[in-house]
């Protein structure tokens, strides 16, 4: 794994002028940074966030690292309408009502009302735009593969099951929080039941998912992104995703908190350490001999909401390899977003 070495050990790479090892003095001072108290828990779509981003980007533009933004710098800014989700979102199809906790369990809307046909996923078989798409049991597609769709729809997970049986409040409650200028899309868990009856449903069949909220208001969050053109014209297509998230919960009360607590939730290993990561990475690509292939770093505000740009920004490349969110502390179970994906 490419961020185990990394910080497993002093890393050599081809650089001129410099020792080439990415050292644990830089690693812990740029830790100590994204996390500390000063940066009030980097919480999303604040300001504190911001900070961080446009600290990433001054590194970035030292190395001589190319940017990204559209404004020609290195943070963008994303607008996103965010709602609060005032009743739990309801999923129809056939006759049927599934309700958020119930039978199912919403973990992405970007839209009050959504709806389409559904469609079976097959391999090989193009995704129509605005489908509602069913996933297979096991062996989930690429996420590339299912961009188009405006609802995926898979089985619950042991790990999503065990948290709407046990009703356990996630950390952040669900909204409604669409980025603007990107489709309005929704992901949904199904318990095994509810699963298979949407499976014995006939395709085309139209699907919809309705929710109840406030009015919109809009937010800002922060992307700090830059690139490093390859140095092989034959490959100049060819994509590296060196990406993580750079925020995390902010600064609030948790739940059951005693007066006196510490409020401030620093996110070291989610996912300072996969920020500092990607930045050691990109120091000592950008110090070293250019890659064959075009390489770019992003590192992402408000977490699983951009999870939905990142495909949006990346899905028509020819995505070589994607190393993504680099934990670097204790091993967490495994996330949909988290991981290396590679296409060939």
């Amino acid at each position: 794994m490419l961020v185990t070495v990394c910080l497993a050990a002093p890393v050599a790479v081809e650089t001129a002028g410099n020792d080439g090892l990415i050292s644990e003095a830089s690693v812990r001072a740029r830790l100590e940074f994204l996390a500390g108290d000063a940066l009030n828990g980097r919480g999303s779509g604040t300001r504190d966030e911001w900070i961080a981003a446009a600290y990433i980007g001054s590194q970035l533009r030292r190395w001589g690292i190319e940017p990204l933004s559209e404004d020609g710098g290195y943070v963008q800014d994303v607008k996103i309408e965010r709602s609060e989700v005032t009743a739990p979102p309801v999923l129809s199809f056939g006759g049927r009502r599934l309700t958020h906790l119930k039978e199912m369990t919403v973990s992405r809307l970007a839209g009050a009302r959504l709806s389409g046909p559904l469609q079976k996923y097959r391999s090989g078989a193009p995704v129509a735009k605005g489908a509602v798409l069913l996933l297979p049991e096991t062996d989930p597609p690429p996420a590339a593969d299912t961009v188009a769709a405006s609802i995926t729809i898979s089985l619950e997970t042991e790990q999503i099951r065990t948290r709407r049986l046990a009703n356990t409040a996630p950390a952040r409650p669900l909204a409604i929080q669409h980025i603007v200028g990107v489709p309005e899309r929704a992901s949904i868990a199904l318990d095994k039941k509810s699963y298979a009856a949407l499976a014995a449903t006939a395709d085309g069949t139209t699907v919809s998912l309705d929710t109840e909220a406030r009015p919109a208001t809009m937010a800002h969050t922060y992307n700090a992104m830059g690139r490093l053109t390859g140095r092989d014209r034959s490959r100049a297509s060819a994509v590296i995703l060196l990406t993580a998230h750079l925020d995390h919960l902010g600064n609030r009360l948790a739940p059951n908190s005693v007066p006196g607590t510490d409020t401030v939730f620093n996110g070291a290993d989610d996912d300072a350490s996969g920020s500092v990561a990607v930045l050691e990475l990109a120091e000592a690509l950008a110090k070293g001999k250019r890659p064959k292939r075009m390489i770019i770093f992003a590192w992402f505000g408000s977490d699983n909401l951009i999870a939905l740009l990142r495909m949006n920004l990346f899905v028509y490349r020819d995505v070589w390899v994607w190393l993504n969110d680099p934990f670097t502390g204790p091993p967490l179970p495994p996330e949909p977003e988290q991981g290396i994906l590679a296409w060939s």
